[in-house]
């Protein structure tokens, strides 16, 4: 049971305290002040000046409102308490019953929870004995008096200005909070003695009490305007309250200080009676805050992260650092930038394979993660799902500063809260939400430190390049960055993709070092250090390997030291894996000798032959025959994929990380990884086959592939497929409902792994599929059931890509049915990838429902609607010319357009926004937002790497493709702009609106006296092609501003004309009325139709 002061008792203990005079208010002996011999009762510090003073510290329009307030006695106080506890509670009976919220912080914040607190905090004020009699209670009641002059309007208003009161209310809150923390620092400055220190604490109160007053006169007047006056001059928002709200913590951050510098003169018993006392009101005020953190969270709970891709994880945690004395030039060269405050933002680190790039990575993360200024850290690595591409890595970057920084925490928790799903949307969108707003904002900036680092290392080894270029795009971003100074650390080998994208930085952003020029004095001293240290370690660490042995003090001469030094030159990972062959064996002096002696080249590198072929020969060295045949088939296997594999040879640990269980044996239950991609691809080089020794070693990569796939089959066919495998039950349920956590229970690691590269290894395979092959049997059995798996795996883009690979390898002659089978399978995914994204069992419903009659998929699959339907509709027997739909906008669509090399579909709208779609999946890939009203005109530039977008707000803004970032906004029509064309050399936008001028934005503007709905430069730039003519730009009037029209028309190919799709001008096509559509683009064959809904039809045409 619990009990709950009713308000009527709670105002009748108030007046108890307040109707007293003031002369009659109690003291308590207990928390007397402490006499001394020297202290003077008549010179203890008296809190009634500060208040007054404070009154007098206003400027004169907020001293005159605050006194039109100012209680005439304690019985004036009683009333303006009554009055205000009971304005309280209606205010908050009507926000309960309404629900008003605005958001603040980042946060939605309730209106009845915050006056919950100012009932509280009402009712704290009341307590008898908390003012003492040496305060007037008149002068303290102050502000109570004013709170009662928002409080009383406020209940009385229809919340139609709801914004403006919201702000009001939390200030008000927040002014409650701290006038109540006041009084109690007034308690402890009234029984200090004259020093210096209790003024300056007096000083801090009096700062305190003005910063009170000043937020009241003001909340007090716009209270007083009306509530149109209110709306229109926006007199109070968030950024005013944010002010209000920094200085309140400061000031009172100030004033515990100078109070903790008084705190000798207060007894044992009156400090911990002052602490409880500002302890119970700050659980009052952040009881909103408590709660808070533990939905940030929940919200940071649905960030997806990169599985051990930082520098101290669980696999990379473990591995070497520089040893001291080793790349000193390089690392002071890299000191050097970071302890420079006006360093270049961007450092790239190149240098080939092998070189040791990644050691100097992790040595970099560590120095700066033990300084306190490293951000973030992520490590790419080819072959493992999470980090062999860029899908997650700025959710793991936003995760690693969200678990330290609170208030970066709240602003990233409060993205995703609005988008559950943005772990999984394009990299532009992530990068926005999760890392660039949440950094720009004021309140996360703050916790930062002053110089913010990331490191980011093997970019190479991200397998999508066009992913590397948008990485390197939205990285430079970073110097827009106005309120946090972040800076980045990149290592990778010198691709081409990088060495392209990183010309592209300007000098001012970038300092790029090749290690192999930074290190060419050093790297055999290097390497020297090298091994003396870590074959000193394998002396030390021998016993433990033979209890009965020890290596000699000198087992390993200098001359020896520099053979090894020779053979490892310039590659580290040679040292590395020669010690770490040394370290495993049991007889390491024999070992060093055999590998003194050998020498191998194989065109990838002399000194990975001279060190891979005898790790591999040492493998099957014990067996023969079809032993030796067994052990080779895996270890060709296990270089391949070796994430498919859970056991392996003890003797090939110098190459692999095996994972050990608690009794030292190789986990089952963990992947094996290789220790450095080199061992890859010095195993699959055409070079390693050549050799008489090294051809028995050497992987057919497309055999290998083929072995992989057959594997993935088998294991998705052994009853692991099936429908509803995540047992959600509700066919409606979105996946985003469902936790990760149970979507990995039912689809693990192998799982997923074989759902989502399975037809991968068959086209890598090299082999042709037929009818009733293999893949075909598995598809007529488990397509939809695939499907399903890709879906809640986030991959539902991935089907539509997949299923064209696999019919680019159908042998033509003997593939009829297995190619009618993906053609429909195609059509399937392609109608409805945007719902089975959202709701992954609806692959068995919508998709399966409305699949034409005669579909080889209806066909197939189809007996598994009489589940759920007793009659179904009557659906067309063959699928129409629409190939696509594109949905996603709110709106209509109002204009489209075709990127020069037809890739990408934009699509303007009526919801203010320009999205971008992959032509191939229908799958949106950026949503430029920025303009103020329909947007009209969407042209790509003649490059594709710019959109502009023509509005009705009468601006053109120009876009990155790539990015999604606006790189411009043009001003000067006067009216809506309905039509933009690029010029052949893409370096000016034409823009037409529906006023009497056109703009080319560049040269000039030009009358027209009709609008343009239709806007294109001629090919050779002569003219400006419309719908009402062509303008010639290189006639006399031009340069005067005035275009003389001609009616020769633009050549096109296919146009829409409604009703008619039209080909070289003759009718092709005739549209039904719902897909006739508000705007068309065209390329090549294809032909995007843009709906009033909001939705994108795509048509293919055959000529």
């Amino acid at each position: 049971m619990s009990l709950t002061i009713q308000p009527s008792r709670k105002r009748d203990r108030i007046r108890g305290f307040f109707g007293r005079s003031p002369s009659l208010l109690p003291t308590r002996p207990s928390l007397a002040p402490v006499q001394t011999p020297s202290q003077d009762p008549a010179k203890v510090r008296n809190g009634n000046s500060i208040l007054a003073d404070a009154l007098e510290a206003l400027d004169r329009e907020d001293r005159d409102t605050v006194r039109s307030l100012l209680p005439a006695n304690a019985i004036s106080i009683d009333a303006a308490l009554d009055e205000a506890y009971c304005c309280a509670t209606k205010l908050h009976q009507d926000c309960t019953n309404k629900r008003p919220s605005w958001r603040y912080k980042g946060r939605q914040i309730y209106l009845s929870d915050q006056v919950d607190k100012v009932l509280q905090l009402l009712d704290k004020f009341k307590s008898v004995g908390d003012v003492f009699a040496n305060v007037d209670p008149v002068h303290v009641g102050l502000p109570w008096a004013g709170i009662r002059a928002i409080l009383e309007p406020s209940h009385k208003v229809a919340l139609s200005d709801s914004r403006q009161q919201a702000v009001l209310i939390t200030g008000m809150e927040l002014s409650l909070y701290m006038s109540n923390r006041l009084k109690v620092y007034l308690d402890i400055y009234a029984r200090l003695s004259i020093s210096l220190a209790s003024d300056n604490f007096r000083k801090a109160l009096l700062d305190l009490d003005v910063h009170i007053l000043r937020f009241l006169a003001h909340a007090i007047r716009i209270q007083r305007k009306s509530s149109v006056v209110r709306v229109a001059q926006a007199l109070w928002d968030s950024d005013n309250l944010l002010q209000f709200e920094e200085k309140c913590d400061s000031l009172c951050n100030k004033a515990s200080e100078e109070a903790r510098i008084c705190d000798s003169e207060m007894g044992e018993q009156w400090r911990e009676t002052l602490n409880a006392r500002l302890l119970s009101l700050d659980r009052i005020h952040h009881l909103e805050a408590g709660l808070t953190k533990l939905q940030d969270k929940a919200d940071l709970a649905k960030l997806l992260t990169a599985r051990e891709a930082t520098y101290d994880s669980s696999a990379e945690g473990g591995l070497p650092r520089c040893l001291p004395g080793t790349r000193t030039d390089l690392l002071r060269e890299i000191s050097k930038w970071t302890a420079n405050p006006q360093g270049k933002r961007i450092f790239w680190l190149c240098g080939k394979a092998g070189v040791g790039k990644s050691t100097i990575s992790r040595t970099v993360a560590k120095d700066l993660d033990e300084e306190g200024r490293l951000g973030a850290s992520f490590n790419f690595k080819r072959g493992r799902a999470d980090r062999s591409h860029a899908n997650l890595f700025f959710p793991t970057i936003a995760r690693q500063p969200a678990d330290k920084l609170s208030d970066l925490g709240h602003a990233i928790a409060a993205a995703l809260e609005d988008d559950s799903l943005l772990c999984e949307r394009h990299m532009t969108k992530q990068f926005d939400r999760l890392l660039f707003q949440p950094m720009q904002s004021g309140l996360s900036s703050k916790a930062l430190p002053k110089d913010c680092f990331l490191v980011v290392d093997a970019l190479d080894e991200c397998e999508d390049m066009q992913q590397i270029e948008t990485l390197l795009k939205l990285l430079k971003r970073i110097e827009d960055l106005m309120t946090a100074r972040i800076r980045i650390l990149v290592i990778s080998r010198p691709d081409p993709p990088l060495v392209a994208g990183f010309k592209d930085i300007s000098n001012d952003l970038l300092q790029d070092v090749q290690l192999e020029e930074a290190q060419v004095e050093s790297i055999k001293s290097d390497l020297n250090i090298f091994f003396k240290h870590e074959l000193a370690q394998i002396r030390m660490n021998y016993p433990r390997r033979n209890p009965f042995g020890s290596l000699p003090t000198g087992w390993v001469g200098q001359k020896d030291i520099d053979l090894l030094v020779d053979k490892s030159h310039p590659l580290f990972i040679v040292a590395f894996t020669l010690c770490k062959l040394l370290s495993s064996s049991n007889q390491p002096q024999e070992d060093l000798r055999i590998l003194l002696s050998q020498t191998h080249g194989h065109g990838l590198s002399a000194g990975l032959g001279s060190v891979y072929l005898p790790v591999l020969r040492q493998a099957v060295a014990t067996a023969s025959g079809k032993r030796t045949k067994d052990k080779m088939d895996m270890c060709r296997t296990i270089a391949h994929r070796f994430e498919m594999l859970a056991h392996l040879f003890h003797l090939l640990q110098s190459v692999l990380n095996v994972p050990e269980s608690a009794d030292g044996t190789p986990d089952p239950l963990c992947a094996i990884k290789l220790s450095h991609l080199s061992f890859r691809d010095f195993l699959v080089n055409a070079d390693l086959a050549k050799d008489d020794e090294g051809k028995q070693f050497w992987i057919d990569e497309a055999q290998a592939h083929g072995k992989l796939a057959g594997h993935c089959l088998r294991l998705l066919s052994d009853a692991t497929l099936n429908e509803d495998m995540c047992r959600v039950k509700a066919l409606g349920t979105r996946r985003a409902a469902v936790s990760k956590t149970k979507i990995a229970e039912h689809l693990p690691e192998e799982v997923a792994y074989a759902c989502s590269y399975w037809i991968q290894h068959v086209v890598k395979s090299g082999e042709h599929i037929k009818d009733d092959c293999e893949v075909h049997q598995f598809l007529k059995k488990h397509l939809l059931h695939w499907i399903e798996a890709l879906s809640w795996l986030g991959k539902a883009s991935d089907v539509i890509n997949s299923l064209r690979a696999l019919q680019s390898i159908v042998k033509a002659d003997q593939g009829e049915k297995l190619i009618s089978m993906l053609e429909d399978a195609s059509r399937l995914a392609l109608r409805n990838r945007y719902i089975i994204d959202e709701a992954p069992l609806q692959i068995y419903m919508c998709a399966l429902l409305f699949a034409p009659s005669q579909s080889n998929v209806r066909q197939m699959f189809g007996n598994a609607l009489h589940k759920h339907f007793e009659v179904t509709p009557t659906i067309s027997e063959r699928w129409g010319a629409e190939t696509l739909k594109l949905e996603g906008h709110d709106s209509g669509v109002g204009a489209l357009a075709f990127s020069p090399d037809g890739k990408t579909v934009a699509s303007a709208s009526g919801d203010k926004t320009v999205r971008l779609w992959d032509a191939a999946t229908g799958e949106e890939s950026q949503k430029l937002e920025g303009h103020d009203d329909w947007v009209w005109a969407v042209p790509f530039s003649p490059d594709g790497k710019t959109v502009a977008s023509g509005s009705y707000d009468k601006t053109v803004r120009l876009w990155d493709a790539a990015t999604g970032e606006e790189r411009q906004k043009l001003e000067g029509h006067d009216d809506a702009v309905f039509a933009a064309a690029f010029s052949p050399d893409g370096r000016t936008v034409a823009s037409g609106s529906c006023g009497t001028r056109r703009r080319a934005r560049r040269p000039s503007a030009f009358d027209t006296r009709k609008t343009a709905a239709r806007l294109r430069f001629t090919n050779d730039w002569s003219g400006l092609d419309t719908n009402v003519g062509l303008f010639h730009l290189n006639s006399p009037s031009a340069a005067s501003g005035c275009l003389h029209t001609s009616s020769a028309p633009a050549e096109v190919f296919i146009v829409l004309n409604s009703p008619w799709a039209k080909y070289n001008g003759s009718d092709l096509l005739w549209l039904p009325h719902e897909y006739q559509g508000t705007c068309s683009a065209t390329y090549d064959t294809f032909l995007v139709i843009g709906q009033a809904s909001g939705a994108v039809s795509f048509f293919s045409f055959k000529t």
